[in-house]
């Protein structure tokens, strides 16, 4: 009888699986997720209704994107057979654009009873959306934000990187993600970083440190090797000023 009560809390324990809190399940728990190291982000615009200042500096600040111009989109276009204006009939059904091929982001801004949208096309989450447009010169990050868009760069580069422990490629690596928070974390021999905490969509960019396990050690090794140099130093300074006093007072001995 007195095995029965820890027999159960055993028991229980097992059933409940120790009742602690647990990690929520990944917002990507059974999507695939897609990345590139090269973004690129294709834009068809012969209404000239977006200024293309804060586009084209893109690649200034997210150095893994490329903005391409309207004569690769109309490539593809003609590539595909499929003619300019029928983008714009399509709506936001994406099957349509599927056979458009080079680009990750499509943006094609277009006006409508007297005002100005713009419609992107999402080749990773597979979707279409069409908002408007309230600014002419729409920002990089506030596109990429809007379409939940993140890379993953690391310190130093080609670390591989992992979003919940599942692999998506070497850094710089472009990535589309549910809304949610992550764990990104980055693997590189030799190397250790710490894992960080990623939002979406309030993060378009992710910086793997890596922790420089030997900068104490280094440093230390570098204080006593000071240390012993300066030691070193008084010591020749000492012989020095005793070899100086001798040569000063030992002629005044010999002449006394």
């Amino acid at each position: 009888m007195r095995f029965a009560r820890p027999i159960a809390l055993v028991a229980l324990l097992s059933i409940c699986g120790g009742c602690g809190p647990r990690k929520p399940p990944s917002p990507m728990k059974d999507q695939s997720i897609f990345s590139t190291q090269k973004l690129q982000i294709g834009l068809l615009d012969p209404g000239h209704y977006v200024d293309r200042t804060a586009l084209d500096a893109c690649p200034n600040e997210y150095p893994s994107v490329e903005v391409l111009g309207e004569t690769f989109v109309h490539r593809s276009l003609r590539d595909s057979g499929i003619p300019a204006d029928r983008l714009y009939q399509w709506g936001d059904e994406f099957a349509p654009y599927e056979n458009l091929k080079g680009f990750h982001l499509l943006l094609l801004p277009f006006r409508s009873q007297g005002q100005t949208y713009l419609r992107t096309v999402n080749y990773f989450g597979k979707y279409v959306t069409t908002v408007l447009l309230d600014v002419r010169t729409p920002t990089c990050g506030d596109i990429l934000r809007a379409q939940r868009l993140f890379v993953a760069e690391s310190i130093p580069p080609i670390a591989d990187v992992l979003v919940d422990r599942r692999p998506v490629g070497e850094a710089p690596v472009w990535a589309w993600l549910r809304d949610g928070t992550y764990e990104i974390t980055c693997q590189l021999p030799g190397q250790t970083f710490r894992p960080m905490q990623l939002t979406i969509p309030r993060e378009t960019r992710i910086v793997c440190q890596r922790e420089n396990v030997d900068s104490a050690t280094s440093a230390g090794k570098d204080e006593k090797m000071t240390a012993e140099e300066g030691a070193g130093a008084v010591l020749i300074y000492i012989v020095g000023a005793a070899a100086a006093a001798a040569a000063i007072i030992l002629p005044l001995l010999l002449f006394l």
